[in-house]
């Protein structure tokens, strides 16, 4: 698929993701707290959607009740065991010998030492490891 084709399709995905989205939490009644019989809108949470993430999208509800969901054309997000959590590149101090730093979340570890020479970084994946 051609670049300029992908990036046509999701962004038409996102569209439609975006308009076509019922807010249906916002309007399902639900009994006041103390009050039996009496009916109360529940708001929705307002944030991001954990249970919606992929590899590549994001969806968050909005404070209208609407939900919006943000396409990327590249992984923002790494599978777990438990589900998809968010990349962070950010470099965070590193206990492994040899190594002062390292990327903070992703399906792979990115070790730095704290300085340039034949073994300055490694990666990891799982069981694997390379220098």
């Amino acid at each position: 698929m051609s670049r300029s084709l992908r990036t046509a399709v999701l962004s038409t995905i996102a569209l439609v993701l975006v308009v076509g989205v019922v807010p249906a939490l916002a309007s399902t009644p639900s009994c006041a707290a103390g009050r039996p019989g009496e009916m109360t809108k529940r708001q929705p949470a307002v944030g991001e959607l954990a249970a919606r993430r992929t590899q590549m999208s994001t969806t968050r509800r909005n404070a209208d009740g609407t939900e919006s969901t943000t396409v990327s054309a590249g992984s923002v997000n790494y599978r777990t065991p438990a589900g998809f959590e968010p990349i962070d590149s950010t470099l965070e101090k590193d206990t492994t010998a040899g190594m002062r730093w390292r990327n903070r979340a992703n399906r792979f570890a990115a070790r730095f030492a704290d300085r340039a020479g034949a073994s300055y970084m490694r990666l990891s994946a799982g069981t694997s490891s390379s220098i």
